[in-house]
């Protein structure tokens, strides 16, 4: 049986044990609960603090929901991307305030993009365009 040993925290000079549940000391928890009903009769609802810390998407919802309807717009087919087009945006990125990091990163990605294009044999793509593009120098 492993123990875990913790700090309450309204009184951090008091340390106490746990064997698998929580089990705070009397007067600390009696004066988290004096703050919760302290805060639900200043009509602060402790739940909505609890649902906030959920209000972020799950990864799969943000790709379902935002990404993949952005991405859908943009009606560009693989084999009409060229070197030059692969550039532009390369350079694009830093001039619009990117560290070169940040820049190469996105370079890094179109890269692996278009090498598993062309491992999965997608048609139409028969050639990496970001291959002999340098990254910029990490400042």
């Amino acid at each position: 049986m492993g123990t875990l040993s913790r700090r309450c925290p309204l009184k951090p000079q008091r340390w106490f044990t746990n064997y698998f549940i929580v089990q705070w000391r009397r007067s600390c928890v009696r004066q988290l609960a004096q703050e919760k009903r302290t805060q639900i009769a200043l009509g602060f609802d402790p739940s909505e603090d609890k649902a906030s810390k959920y209000s972020a998407p799950t990864f799969a919802q943000f790709i379902d929901e935002q990404y993949l309807p952005h991405v859908k717009t943009y009606k560009r087919y693989m084999d009409d991307i060229t070197r030059q087009d692969i550039v532009k945006m390369h350079i694009e990125r830093k001039a619009s305030g990117a560290a070169a990091g940040s820049a190469n990163r996105l370079l890094i990605m179109m890269r692996f993009i278009f090498n598993l294009a062309i491992r999965w044999e997608v048609p139409g793509v028969k050639e990496n365009p970001s291959k002999n593009v340098p990254l910029m120098p990490a400042s």
